[in-house]
């Protein structure tokens, strides 16, 4: 299994270097670039910053539940003080909605 997972990266490595073409990339950085481009990852120190589309967040609150996965949702991931700011964030944003919704503000629509 090893043996096809390094032939498989080396085949991946020869098609986005183009290291079998005339002018292949061979500086760190045009790699890095090429890399980023095809979200190739060659290096250890690398990551992929893309959102999570298979997700399926609880639609009954606003914000995830750790319980609902077995895995680290992003937002568990940030420190305690970032949550602080989306969890506030996340309240202000639905009084908002809230206070609109209960109609306690009277609209006027001028005559033209």
């Amino acid at each position: 299994m090893r043996k096809r997972q390094e032939t498989r990266f080396k085949r991946h490595c020869r098609r986005i270097f183009r290291t079998n073409k005339s002018n292949p990339i061979t500086s760190l950085d045009d790699r890095l670039v090429a890399g980023k481009r095809y979200h190739f990852l060659f290096l250890q120190s690398q990551f992929v910053n893309k959102p999570i589309k298979h997700l399926k967040y609880n639609k009954k609150s606003y914000l995830p539940n750790p319980q609902d996965y077995k895995f680290r949702v992003p937002f568990f991931s940030f420190s305690s003080s970032t949550r602080g700011r989306i969890i506030c964030n996340v309240v202000e944003n639905t009084s908002t909605i809230d206070d609109s919704a209960t109609g306690s503000s009277t609209v006027t629509i001028p005559y033209v």
